[in-house]
């Protein structure tokens, strides 16, 4: 993540050039790309699982896949084959 931040006391308006604009970047983020995410799904054949989730429960479940034990996973979906949740746990 890339951008720019204003330090000091910003003068007359946000471009003007006595302005101190600083540039900055951040940590990547602990979440994984939204294009490798929906590709792992794909490749476990998660897809008709994951269609009725929004983009942050798609990131929730990946990141409990990846981070929790099966028994945990398999508690919490019950409905998801443990077979696909492996195949995904190992990708």
């Amino acid at each position: 993540m890339k951008g720019h931040y204003f330090s000091g006391t910003k003068k007359e308006g946000t471009f003007k050039k006595g302005n101190e604009i600083q540039k900055f970047e951040g940590k990547k983020s602990q979440l994984v790309d939204r294009d490798r995410r929906e590709a792992a799904f794909v490749k476990a054949g998660l897809s008709d699982e994951i269609k009725k989730m929004d983009e942050l429960d798609r990131d929730l479940f990946y990141y409990k896949v990846k981070e929790n034990s099966l028994s945990e996973i398999q508690k919490e979906f019950p409905d998801i084959s443990i077979e696909k949740i492996k195949k995904l746990k190992a990708i």
